[in-house]
């Protein structure tokens, strides 16, 4: 019987170290606070971004669709063109300046959430690569990205620029490098800012 309840304690006890261990981990419910916290605040292209991270998370579905619906996104269609843009995307921490420590970029292309292809958190550098999109020449192609420090209260930082799709980009491509700021919104740090380096490569090709 002693054996039986040792081994019952012993268990809960590993039950309990494990648990632990996951939500130092898993910071969804951090994420998805914070995609509240934003939309409160009425910064829904933020939240967006939060809650494209987030996945199948809880109710972000649905949070989600109320986020793209108050910026126009919903009704958006996909256009379609004789060529074809990819975009390539480096996005990398140069400072954090006491900002936070959790981050969670996004990128849009043509107002589409574009997921990065590989990351490396420890170092906080995120990769884009191959994205595509169907264009025509005169066409203009949005691209934004959104960087989001998580937590209770979230500091955010975007940069966008429409690019006009001519037969110059789509022979030659061009790249752009965004300098975006994060500034500190509240607590010991406050006025901190935040340096992230965004480079995109943009090809064409028929």
């Amino acid at each position: 019987m002693k054996r039986n309840k040792l081994f019952i304690l012993l268990l809960a006890l590993f039950l309990c170290i494990s648990l632990t261990a996951w939500a130092k981990e898993d910071n969804r419910q951090k994420l998805y606070d914070g995609a509240i916290a934003l939309m409160n605040m009425e910064y829904y292209e933020e939240a967006r971004a939060v809650l494209n991270v987030l996945g199948e998370y809880s109710d972000s579905q649905t949070l989600l669709a109320e986020c793209e619906q108050k910026i126009g996104c919903t009704e958006q269609a996909e256009k379609t063109g004789a060529y074809t843009l990819t975009v390539t995307v480096q996005a990398k921490l140069l400072q954090a300046n006491h900002v936070g420590n959790e981050w969670a970029p996004a990128f849009y292309v043509n107002g589409q959430y574009a997921a990065w292809s590989s990351s490396n958190e420890k170092q906080q550098q995120y990769a884009l690569e191959g994205e595509t999109v169907s264009v025509s020449v005169g066409d203009t192609i949005p691209l934004q990205c959104v960087i989001v420090e998580t937590d209770q209260y979230p500091d955010t930082g975007s940069h966008r620029e429409n690019v006009t799709v001519t037969e110059e980009l789509l022979e030659n491509g061009t790249t752009m490098t965004w300098n975006i700021e994060v500034e500190e919104n509240r607590g010991r740090y406050k006025g901190n800012v935040a340096q992230w380096q965004v480079d995109i490569t943009l090809t064409g090709e028929q």
